[in-house]
């Protein structure tokens, strides 16, 4: 799972993206997260990062 949290860390924050307010990142966050959720999984490309999650 420490594997999985670095990943999202890195997808999410790199690079740095700059907003106007909380409410604007927190906006973008939600967006970004549920788009990386619902790509497939590098090593299983049948399921998708949700699902994986979601077992563990």
């Amino acid at each position: 799972m420490e594997n999985q949290v670095g990943n999202i860390r890195e997808w999410l924050l790199t690079p740095m993206a700059k907003f106007e307010d909380f409410a604007a990142l927190n906006a973008w966050l939600a967006m970004r997260c549920r788009e990386l959720a619902g790509r497939l999984h590098s090593e299983q490309s049948s399921r998708t990062i949700a699902e994986y999650f979601a077992e563990e």
